[in-house]
């Protein structure tokens, strides 16, 4: 969706047979700065609706995601961050970044519960298989949760090729697990995967950071990261990955006591110096 079309999307949406479509879009022309720094369950509160009223109207929108909303509210606003600006010398450098990173985990506190947690430790600790997906940026992510989730003893394997992890998720069955990482929950490979594991019987695990996406729609448990709010130069996809890594090695951390050490003993022996050295 174009710059110049979103507003005129939202000026018809005001003609909406549907009451909560016209407060959504009356909230949104008049209070756009704010709204573009909102998760989808502040805009709902903001605007007295529900967050399903706010799906249905991205869907109406065109929209395939909250993320989507957000970039268009930030480019009618003029608020979008510039990533390529740079950071004047090594001392702000290290101050932004390290300010950045704080927020990120901290952020990761607050948005994910130890019932979430608790649940997902539940999911993998019982699947016969862990199969772990992720694109572009997200793939670091994925590949790190592989390299701590097999050293536990796990049956896991890694992808972000994207015909290898749709042929791979097609597979899948009951008894199975995809975790699926998307910063913005719209990339079209992950979310195609996605659905293929879950008609297949799988359980699946979402990280984003979003609630409101295709994936988190499909997903069976949805861990949300550190959502895309700030307008430092530095905050592009720093935060994303922190946010997403934070998560894993929570994860990793209440798995690791639930499934015992003695896998971890031997993987961690194989690491170990030499002493002769």
């Amino acid at each position: 969706m174009s710059q110049n079309n979103f507003p005129e999307t939202l000026h018809r949406m005001l003609s909406s047979r549907r009451s909560t479509e016209r407060k959504l879009a009356a909230y949104l022309l008049s209070e756009p700065e704010k709204s573009a720094v909102m998760s989808a369950e502040e805009l709902a509160e903001a605007s007295g609706v529900s967050t399903a009223s706010v799906s249905r109207m991205l869907r109406s929108a065109g929209m395939l995601c909250f993320a989507e909303l957000r970039r268009e509210l930030s480019e009618l606003t003029g608020d979008l961050p510039d990533s390529s600006l740079p950071v004047s010398d090594a001392a702000a450098a290290m101050t932004t970044v390290c300010g950045v990173v704080k927020r990120s985990v901290e952020s990761c506190r607050s948005t994910i519960t130890a019932e979430q947690l608790d649940e997902a430790a539940s999911i993998l600790s019982r699947s016969s298989e862990v199969c772990i997906i992720g694109a572009g940026t997200s793939a670091v992510t994925a590949q790190y949760a592989f390299t701590k989730l097999f050293r536990l003893g796990l049956s896991c394997s890694f992808s972000s090729d994207g015909i290898i992890m749709k042929m791979k998720c097609a597979l899948m069955r009951r008894g199975s697990t995809l975790i699926a990482v998307s910063s913005s929950g719209c990339t079209k490979v992950v979310t195609e995967s996605a659905t293929l594991a879950k008609n297949g019987g799988a359980s699946v695990i979402a990280l984003s950071d979003y609630r409101v996406s295709p994936l988190a729609r499909c997903a069976d448990l949805l861990l949300t990261t550190t959502t895309r709010t700030s307008p430092d130069p530095p905050d592009a996809e720093l935060p994303l990955i922190q946010g997403q890594l934070t998560v894993i090695d929570m994860l990793y951390s209440l798995l690791s006591v639930r499934l015992g050490n003695e896998k971890f003993e031997l993987t961690r022996n194989i690491v170990k110096p030499d002493k002769q050295l």
